[in-house]
Formats: C-alpha cells, structure tokens, sequence
C-alpha cells in the first residue's frame, strides 16, 4: 500500500458521495456506516493482526457513527477499545 493508494475529500464530498451510495445501492445510512466500519476494521487487522488494543477518535456526525462501530466490532472480536470523542 501506497500513498497514493489513498485520497482525502472534504466533508462536502464525503457527504455527496455517501448519499450516491445510498441511492445506487438503495441501502440506509445505518449499514453504509456498518460497511464502512468493517472495511476500516479489516484494513487494521490486516495490518496491525496482533494488535491487541485500539484507539478510536470520534468526531461529530456520521464519521462519529462510523468511529463507534468500528469500535462495536473491535471490541465484539476481543479487543480492548480506548474511544475518544
């Protein structure tokens, strides 16, 4: 993996491209956040798979959602979850 693998939106975007999602996959906001969770979920563990304890930054808004799930499966798989928010 790359830098440049990776790509950096402003809210605004992020938030057309979440409903685009929404729309063309005609599924609610609650299992994007759940999908998007669990991409970011998988992504650590398969980087960090020995990771035994995790750190999660939560803002406002639907990233929150997305940093509180994402800690909900952590957590769910036997990891200690520090959540800051």
């Amino acid at each position: 993996m790359t830098i440049s693998d990776h790509f950096v939106y402003p809210a605004a975007e992020v938030s057309k491209i979440d409903n685009m999602a929404m729309q063309l996959s005609a599924i609610p906001g609650f299992v994007l956040m759940r999908k998007a969770a669990d991409f970011a979920y998988d992504k650590v563990i398969k980087f960090y798979p020995d990771t035994a304890s995790i750190v999660v930054f939560c803002g406002l808004g639907n990233n929150a959602g997305d940093g509180y799930l994402f800690a909900v499966r952590a957590l769910n798989e036997g990891k200690k979850i520090h959540v800051i928010s």
